[in-house]
């Protein structure tokens, strides 16, 4: 079989919480990973508000089990893998963790911080080289000596005026 080879985007390594066995792979230059993870923030918290709505009825561990996997398999969307175990093991992502959110906002907040450094640090990079290559077809300018018009007969100081109106 034959390949296509190319450069598909900056990826990072992370470790999840310091802890080296468990490690997601991101492409940072992905921008449309922003509006991924801003869209699957919201979602989750549609999720919680249904849950909240269905339990009344609806056995509340089964719900939650259910609304567990939707929302694994909306976080690993924005990737295109599965990184919901390696981040977030097989606790139910809507365990209220100590800060009183849940696991899953808690991850989706730190991993936009974390991408949105890492967007902005390629687009200064991007400028950096930009302006690099760039600068080598800019001429610079040479500073010409000041002329002191006092110092001019009255013949060059016509000249000067005629080239300096054309």
């Amino acid at each position: 079989m034959q390949s296509i080879n190319f450069n598909s985007g900056n990826y990072k390594e992370y470790a999840i919480n310091g802890d080296e066995n468990r490690v997601i792979r991101i492409n940072v230059s992905d921008v449309g990973i922003i509006t991924r993870i801003q869209d699957a923030m919201s979602k989750a918290d549609n999720i919680a508000e249904e849950v909240s709505e269905r339990e009344k009825n609806e056995d509340r561990t089964q719900l939650l089990k259910e609304y567990d996997q939707r929302a694994r398999e909306m976080v690993n969307d924005i990737f295109g893998s599965d990184v919901c175990t390696a981040a977030l093991g097989s606790v139910n992502v809507f365990s209220l963790a100590s800060n009183g959110k849940p696991v899953l906002v808690n991850f989706l907040e730190a991993l936009l911080a974390v991408v949105v450094q890492e967007i902005k640090s390629a687009q200064t990079a991007a400028q950096i080289k930009l302006e690099e290559k760039v600068e080598k077809y800019i001429v610079p300018v040479v500073a010409q000596p000041a002329v002191n018009v006092s110092e001019l007969s009255d013949e060059d100081k016509k000249v000067l005026l005629r080239e300096l109106l054309k």
